[in-house]
């Protein structure tokens, strides 16, 4: 089943984060939205990492949007973590060094998310570019991996095979 079988399977697109704006749009909003869970926890459960939920949200934006957005989700979960869940609560004043170590380690381990997620990203945009290369030819091509399972088969292999 190639790649666009699947999403029209599925029914869903992330083709609408294209442009920038709505890549960035996506990436407040996400992090908005982590960030009130993060506050919802607190409140419900007494919920003290003020960073966990921020990692696959990140991770997340990275995967539909790319490097820029991660890296712009990361800056921004950094901000609203020390702003709102960290003490002195509501401030951006840094009251321990321990504090500034969290902060530093939380932005290199969002820009190495924001990295790993971009190369997945773009390694499925060219996978399916050359899917639909395949798809278009009339010869019968066919994919095979090392069990011998077809990864990919164009139309005209599958009417043969039929």
């Amino acid at each position: 089943m190639s790649s666009a079988d699947r999403r029209e399977a599925v029914g869903t697109s992330v083709y609408w984060l294209h442009i920038w704006p709505r890549r960035y749009g996506f990436a407040l909003v996400a992090v908005i939205a982590a960030g009130l869970v993060r506050y919802g926890l607190d409140v419900a459960l007494g919920f003290t990492h003020p960073f966990i939920l921020f990692y696959p949200t990140i991770m997340l934006i990275a995967l539909l949007g790319g490097f820029g957005p991660g890296l712009f989700a990361t800056l921004l979960s950094a901000a609203i973590a020390e702003f709102f869940f960290m003490e002195p609560l509501n401030s951006f004043a840094i009251r321990h060094p321990r504090d500034i170590v969290g902060l530093v380690l939380f932005g290199a381990m969002g820009l190495a998310i924001s990295g790993v997620g971009d190369v997945f990203r773009r390694r499925t945009k060219r996978l399916e570019e050359f899917e639909k290369i395949v798809e278009g030819l009339e010869e019968m091509i066919v994919v095979v991996d090392r069990d011998y399972r077809y990864v990919i088969a164009n139309h005209a292999f599958l009417s043969y095979r039929g």
